[in-house]
């Protein structure tokens, strides 16, 4: 499975996300529509013992892809894309008190 492939496909549809939610729908979507008969999950608990959960589990075949995501931004953005409005916060610093830190 190419993820870089997979990601730069996604990007030329989708270069900006409303959060890091909606980054890993949209590329389970796209492993999916790239791979149909692979198994696609999002939130995956890895046991009891590990306390833990994966964003994205792909099963092709043989092959088992664990995929965490990470969406940080550094700046406020809005934007517009394909009439779709975005706004994005900044998670560089915690806001407090309306303030930033």
């Amino acid at each position: 499975m190419n993820i870089e492939g997979i990601l730069t496909q996604l990007s030329q549809e989708r270069p900006v996300f409303h959060s890091e939610a909606d980054f890993q729908h949209a590329l389970a979507w796209e492993i999916h529509r790239c791979h149909p008969f692979a198994k696609v999950r999002l939130q995956v608990n890895l046991g009891a013992e590990k306390r833990a959960a994966v964003d994205i589990l792909v099963t092709n075949d043989e092959e088992v892809f664990g995929i965490e995501l990470k969406y940080k931004t550094k700046w406020l953005f809005d934007a517009k894309h394909k009439d779709e409005a975005f706004h994005i916060l900044n998670h560089e610093h915690k806001i407090m008190g309306g303030t930033t830190s």
